[in-house]
């Protein structure tokens, strides 16, 4: 059998709406949607997740982060594409 998944109930942060979510194996990314309360949020990326190889952009190593947080940096996007996994 493979591994067993569960589902975890992820709080955004006040004045954040996700859209154009993006995954790869554990972590999931979103840009904050056009509507988003918090307009300084709008543009955004932020990411959920494993973060064992900084695959979250916050600049730590962490197992896993179920804190939905930013990208770090100021800049702004409408697409993204996350995902994959690198056998070595």
């Amino acid at each position: 059998p493979g591994a067993r998944r569960q589902w975890a109930k992820i709080q955004l942060p006040t004045g954040v709406v996700l859209h154009k979510l993006s995954g790869g194996v554990g972590f999931v990314c979103g840009i904050a949607a056009p509507n988003s309360p918090d307009m300084l949020a709008r543009g955004r990326v932020y990411c959920w997740g494993s973060d064992l190889r900084g695959q979250l952009g916050r600049g730590s190593f962490v197992f896993a982060s179920n804190t939905v947080a930013p990208v770090v940096g100021t800049d702004l996007y409408v697409a993204l594409a996350a995902g994959g996994q690198r056998h070595v």
